[in-house]
């Protein structure tokens, strides 16, 4: 398991689990949770996810 992404409330918290390259959220390697703000671009591994709000 690389990250996990977990909802609270309105709020959406992403937090590396221990993976050998880490997670980033806009370029920064993230340390700790961190709360995922719209069109933040997340790189988990090798792919790279974009942070947009729902239909």
């Amino acid at each position: 398991r690389h990250a996990s992404i977990k909802r609270q409330g309105i709020r959406y918290i992403i937090q590396d689990e221990g993976s050998s390259n880490g997670t980033k959220v806009n370029g920064v390697k993230i340390e700790g949770p961190v709360d995922l703000k719209l069109d933040d671009v997340v790189l988990i591994g090798s792919r790279e996810f974009k942070f947009t709000r729902g239909s």
